[in-house]
């Protein structure tokens, strides 16, 4: 794969650069295939190995580098076209699978999760905890949800080997799904231990489950339904293990553990009937043989099987909406199906939708394919344009014999495969194409079918054998399952949910306590988790000091203990990946703090303040404890309490506390001791704020925030009594339903952050010490939408079907800056939330129009300074002027999220967070003025130097997604899209560039 821009022979094989085009289903992704020389493609072209251009079919020499060494590939189309213009398609080539192409290698997350699952599912471990290290909070709360995702797969099938081992063998499927949670509720002993065992990760949104894990006595809440929708959930687990998911991942048939296979007597029956129907109906089929019609047979159902195609009254739902997976959101127990992961298709003879396998279509049809490649060869060659006719039949031969169960869609018919006559068995035979390499996992009693048939691979003329390896192991433990429960522990989880969490961890037992900590280096130390034997660290860790506080974490109760690092792509994981030993039992470095930091000693020198202004100050010199009483002071017109008093006092003794604070340091150079002087009198300068603007200023804009939230719940309120007085229906209610939910969650937001204790305000925004050394940072404010059912409604006596939960998130501007961008997704608790709207009223957050240079770093506010240069006041560039320099910029402090709590909860979907991938730029000036000494090696062949700069100022700009439709502007020298992003600057909603999103836009 590489990227190949239009009409241009080369190839772009830079690894970030197929990234951003492979995400963003860019056109320019070019798939190539090799293929020989006699195999049958649409588009055949030559790679030439050299130069890496691609060439036509029938060249033998590169013109370029007149290679000879040229290799013959296939490029497949793989574009299709919207309103929007081209895009790159995702749909396999061989099978016509949508969505199905993924790229080689494996994810941290996906290998840690294959080891937990062996880990837990090991019958030599009696510690079923485990504690896994992530570098970021936002990884460790993807990876708590991804992991607890992927294993609940790896628990359904070890519990699935275990009933078939027990009482499995030659039963039907139907039979066998009905029993498998009946098997399992009786050998677990009680409701609640087989609901947390076997309660699906889409579903541990469900209150009732969430009251299980809190609860005193260990019991489901009176009159709940969990455990019946739970037994549901693992009955359809049971169609899916062996029918849409049998061949993704370790199933239990790709294991040679269990498979199903038609009963033979069925299949000979139908295979019988339908021979003698091609022959008397279909003239070109007239001399066909049984064994054909077998062979063709076992392939059909093989796909219909591995497609989903079974039948299950939980589908009636889906049919009667054509397939259209959205349907089954609706369902409490049902998995979700959507982007990424497809919906059993069911078989139509007509097209009805996309989501259904329509036999009459040719194009493309893998079912034609078969057709022509097991029944239309020698003499039945024109046996192909007969091939409507012969589905028919076919389908009309198979629903008589009860193969295939019928459903009505006003005027079309739907067919699933009816699972009583598919038996399971635990004697499994591996086979492989002999020409392809293509394995099928197929019952020992139908290998003699199988043998010789061929590849199921269209694009393959190879067939089945068994092959000379030795098949896979069985690896599943015997025994109950065990249920992996994992938890975020990181900085943005609040003091008591931190600590529940911590005891769940330690003290529970039962199947619904924590046994996994996703953690961030915030647990390194200071924390006591109790016993453990293992610890998993997700990359390589910074420093030798971070490696060993982390595996220490396990050992401490017999000595014995099991460490693994995932060392990934990066160059610090390689690294220590090919030299082990500098990691394991590397230098210890002691930390330490540059004293001559002056980050550092700004928020000492406010600490520093505060101590002499409450041991001098006046009887007032009080700071509140809450937020909310603080702002109530900052806006009171001639208020002089806190925070007036405390400026006051600074400025008032300003010369002694600075005298003061700097005989403290006498290393300090003049420079820093200047900086301190000057942060602590201030100038009034936004450039280089001061202790008292930067108190006073971040102040203002809270209080602008809460005053934009009260203006907001008065309108809402007004909205509200307004369509009060209107008569009731349906529109009617349900716009003061969601009215009344938004208007509880502004108020909630306003209440928190009242309550909010001061000094956690000063430490989260930088302005006194603390062991995490905050910088000034982003807000995100996220609101959580959760349905209530009709007897949570009942129960708290509310007759509105949402509740609304509300929770609050800081990020360092450094890394906000893309984490918090508009639409960008964030992870955290438990939840991936999508960020929706910017606050416009958070003090500086109002648009400023900035101007670029187009060749170096400056760039100047005109909406301050003014348009008052007609070329670059730093390097002269003359393009200073231009239109396209001239960008409108917004300073991001505060921003919104709004999600649903079924929809946002983090699951397996992704076993990476969603990359997005900006074009951001640091850009640096340096003014003239500021300069220093500078020195360079005397060495003409090794050309580097360096120069001390004093004070240079450093402003990094998310320019948006490049996208390959719109302009490219030069900034600082490079050029490159910058689309920027679309809020609207009335209520700061971010509108989606994609025009199908656009329609349903709505406004805040």
């Amino acid at each position: 794969m590489a990227v190949r821009k239009p009409d241009q022979p080369d190839l772009i094989h830079d690894l970030q650069s197929i990234y951003r085009s492979w995400f963003s289903n860019h056109p320019d992704v070019c798939f190539m295939l090799p293929v020989d020389q006699h195999q049958d493609c649409d588009i055949r072209r030559r790679i030439c190995v050299r130069c890496r251009s691609l060439l036509a079919g029938h060249q033998t020499k590169c013109p370029d580098c007149q290679g000879e060494s040229l290799i013959d590939v296939w490029v497949p189309a793989m574009t299709g076209q919207t309103d929007e213009g081209v895009f790159f398609q995702n749909r396999c080539p061989s099978c016509d699978a949508r969505g199905s192409l993924t790229l080689m290698g494996s994810r941290a997350a996906s290998l840690a999760s294959v080891w937990m699952g062996r880990l837990y599912g090991s019958r030599y471990n009696d510690h079923h905890k485990l504690i896994a290290f992530s570098d970021s909070v936002q990884d460790a709360a993807h990876r708590a949800g991804f992991f607890g995702a992927r294993t609940y797969s790896d628990t359904v099938r070890a519990a699935l080997a275990e009933l078939i081992e027990a009482e499995g063998e030659g039963q039907p499927l139907s039979l066998l799904a009905e029993r498998a949670p009946r098997f399992w509720r009786k050998r677990l002993g009680s409701a609640e231990d087989f609901v947390a065992t076997f309660i699906a990760p889409n579903m541990t949104w469900l209150r009732d489950y969430e009251a299980l894990q809190v609860s005193d006595d260990g019991r489901l809440p009176a009159g709940s339904d969990l455990a019946t929708l739970v037994a549901k959930r693992l009955e359809w687990e049971v169609y899916q293990a062996f029918g849409l998911r049998a061949r993704i991942g370790r199933t239990l048939e790709r294991q040679g553990i269990a498979s199903v296979g038609l009963s033979p007597a069925r299949l000979e029956q139908a295979s019988a009937e339908l021979h003698q129907c091609w022959r008397e109906e279909i003239g070109q089929l007239a001399d066909l043989g049984q064994d054909r019609v077998k062979g063709f047979l076992v392939g059909f159902l093989w796909r219909l099987r591995t497609q989903g195609a079974f039948y299950h009254p939980f589908l009636d739902e889906l049919i009667q909406a054509r397939g259209k997976p959205y349907v089954l959101t609706f369902s409490r127990f049902m998995p979700y199906y959507g982007i990424g992961v497809r919906p059993p298709a069911l078989v139509t003879l007509e097209s009805v939708s996309q989501y259904f396998n329509a036999l009459h279509q040719q194009k493309g049809s893998w079912f034609y394919q078969w057709f022509a490649k097991q029944i239309a060869t020698d003499g039945a060659v024109l046996a192909t344009a007969e091939y409507r006719q012969a589905m028919t039949l076919l389908v009309d031969r198979l629903a008589r014999a009860g193969l295939l169960i019928e459903k009505r869609i006003a005027d079309q018919s739907v067919w699933g495969l009816s699972a009583e006559d598919w038996l399971l068995t635990r004697h499994v035979q591996h086979l492989s194409c002999g020409h392809c390499g293509h394995r099928v996992q197929v019952p020992a009693s139908d290998l003699a079918r199988w043998i010789d048939l061929s590849c199921l691979r269209n694009t393959c003329n190879g067939s089945y054998r068994i092959p000379n390896e030795s098949p896979p192991d069985d690896t599943f433990r015997r025994g109950l399952p065990r249920r992996l429960v994992p938890a975020e522990h990181t900085g943005l989880l609040d003091a008591d949910t931190r600590l529940a969490v911590e005891q769940s961890f330690m003290q529970g037992n039962r199947p619904w306590h924590i046994n996994l900590l996703s953690a961030t280096p915030t647990l390194e130390m200071g924390i006591d988790i109790g016993d453990l034997s293992t610890v998993l660290l997700c990359s390589v860790p910074p420093s030798q000091a971070s490696y060993l506080q982390r595996i220490g974490r396990a050992g401490r109760r017999d000595g014995n203990s099991l460490a693994l690092t995932v060392a990934n792509g990066h160059p610090h994981d390689l690294y220590f990946h090919a030299e082990p030993t500098r990691m394991i039992a590397g230098e210890v470095e002691p930390p330490g703090v540059f004293l001559r930091a002056t980050a550092v000693l700004e928020r000492q020198l406010m600490a520093f303040c505060f101590d002499r202004w409450v041991a001098l100050g006046p009887e007032n010199a009080k700071i509140p404890m809450q937020l909310g009483m603080m702002l109530n002071q900052a806006e009171t017109v001639g208020n002089r309490d806190f925070p007036a008093n405390f400026l006051d006092f600074v400025d008032q003794h300003h010369g002694e506390i600075i005298t003061e604070f700097l005989a403290l340091f006498p290393e300090l150079d003049e420079p820093a001791r200047a900086h301190l002087d000057r942060y602590l009198a201030g100038d009034g300068s936004q450039e280089r704020p001061s202790l008292s603007w930067r108190l006073d200023n971040r102040l203002k804009e809270l209080a602008a925030s809460r005053k934009d939230w009260t203006r907001r719940i008065d309108a809402l309120k007004s909205r509200i009594q307004a369509l009060e007085k209107e008569p009731e229906d349906e529109r009617v209610l349900e716009e003061l339903e969601q009215l009344r939910a938004e208007r509880q969650a502004l108020m909630k937001l306003r209440r928190d952050t009242n309550a909010r204790h001061s000094f956690n305000f000063f430490t989260d925004e930088g302005l006194l010490p603390n062991y995490a050394f905050p910088e000034e940072g982003v807000t995100l404010q996220s609101v959580v939408i959760r349905r209530l059912g009709r007897a949570e409604r009942e129960e708290a006596g509310q007759t509105r079907s949402y509740e609304k939960i509300s929770y609050e998130i800081q990020r360092p501007a450094q890394s906000a800056i893309a984490e918090l961008a508009p639409l960008n997704t964030f992870y955290a608790k438990g939840r991936a939330v999508q960020i929706d709207r910017v606050d416009l009223s958070a003090g500086n957050s109002s648009p400023q129009t900035w101007r670029l240079c187009n060749n170096c770093h400056f760039m100047d506010n005109i909406d301050v300074h003014g348009d008052r240069h007609s070329a670059c006041p730093r390097c002269g560039s003359s393009q200073w002027a231009d239109t396209g320099q001239s960008q409108s910029l917004l300073r991001l402090r505060q921003v919104y999220a709004t999600a649903d709590d079924r929809d946002s909860r983090i699951g397996d979907d992704s076993d990476q967070r969603a990359p997005r991938f900006y074009n951001q730029q640091m850009l640096v000036d340096i003014d003239s003025s500021q300069t220093g000494p500078a020195w360079h090696i005397n060495d003409e062949t090794l050309p580097f130097g360096f120069e001390y700069v004093p004070r240079a100022v450093l402003r990094e700009v998310n320019f948006g997604e490049p996208r390959s439709s719109e302009r490219e502007i030069e900034v600082a020298g490079e050029l490159s899209s910058r689309p920027g992003f679309q809020v609207c600057r009335h209520c700061g909603k971010v509108r989606s560039p994609d025009k199908r999103q656009q329609r349903k836009f709505e406004h805040a």
